[in-house]
């Protein structure tokens, strides 16, 4: 049996609703795929989003301060740099976040590099950190030393975080809806960069569709209240029940402040498994049993090997 489901970037040459390849591809095999959103790529625009908000507009291709660095490197020591923690703005933020920061980044594991991997994915999140270590050494007006000191403290506390931990599937959509908030909650912090990235997320929330939260049922950081929660949204009885479930979540800002996990699920979210071909018998027993359930383990294994960042077409 073929699983309906494919992996993409979101540009709307791949998931454009009417000429996008994914609703082609559906059109030509005459049946629905289940849509998995690269979450790096998502990610990347919300990078991008947040390194506008601090350093403006760019005129071109290239980003000039980039520019400006790369062509004055050669007169850069290398082997003295200054930590951001002397700045006397960025050292009480990051202090105040320094033991969150410091267990994460202990649990990191280092793999090895691959062929070709290249560096788009976080140029600008890695240009900024290396401009800013070496700002002393590098003249900045004070609008760029300003910009690059918010664009790294927002890379530091919050994307670095949601970068490493986006590889899980059936982590995705707590993620996703907890990143969602991060970012609103960031307005106290910086409001542009808040505004900014939230609104680039609020359009690519993939992994909350009624289909994708579902994932959630696997996630073994979900508490037990929440999945009997879930299990309710899925049984209740719904008007437009045979229609097709949305591929993605629509939902003002304002709504996802307060939304649960619970709140996206609803009887088409049991879609998931079929589309993947997975028994479902475990969600008539209560979530307290399922880790010695036969069924969901053997679900749980197959889900956690799903791809949901495109690496592959980063490479070579």
């Amino acid at each position: 049996m073929t699983k309906t489901k494919t992996k993409t970037n979101t540009t709307a040459s791949n998931t454009g609703i009417r000429g996008g390849a994914c609703v082609l591809i559906e059109q030509k095999i005459g049946r629905d795929l289940l849509h998995f959103g690269c979450r790096h790529h998502v990610m990347e625009i919300v990078l991008a989003a947040s390194f506008k908000a601090c350093m403006g507009v760019s005129s071109g291709p290239d980003v000039l301060l980039v520019k400006k660095f790369q062509a004055g490197w050669e007169f850069i020591d290398r082997g003295t740099c200054e930590s951001g923690m002397t700045d006397d703005v960025v050292r009480p933020r990051i202090s105040a976040e320094s033991e969150r920061i410091i267990e994460f980044a202990t649990r990191v594991r280092f793999r090895a590099p691959g062929p070709l991997h290249h560096a788009r994915w976080m140029s600008k999140a890695i240009y900024s950190l290396k401009v800013w270590l070496f700002r002393c050494q590098f003249k900045l007006t004070a609008k760029e030393e300003k910009g690059l000191r918010e664009m790294c403290c927002f890379v530091v506390l919050v994307f670095l975080e949601w970068w490493f931990t986006a590889l899980s599937a059936v982590k995705a959509p707590r993620r996703d809806l907890n990143l969602m908030k991060t970012l609103l909650n960031y307005s106290t912090t910086n409001y542009a960069i808040s505004t900014a990235t939230s609104e680039k997320l609020q359009r690519h929330l993939w992994y909350l569709s009624e289909e994708l939260v579902g994932l959630t049922l696997f996630d073994e950081d979900v508490s037990l209240a929440m999945m009997r929660r879930m299990l309710e949204s899925m049984k209740r009885q719904v008007e437009d029940e045979d229609e097709e479930p949305l591929k993605r979540c629509i939902q003002d800002l304002a709504t996802l402040t307060v939304s649960q996990l619970d709140s996206f699920a609803s009887p088409k979210t049991v879609r998931l498994f079929e589309k993947l071909h997975l028994a479902t018998d475990f969600l008539e027993a209560d979530p307290s049993s399922w880790g010695t359930n036969r069924t969901f383990r053997a679900a749980q294994d197959q889900l956690k090997t799903l791809k949901v960042v495109n690496e592959h077409a980063e490479r070579g």
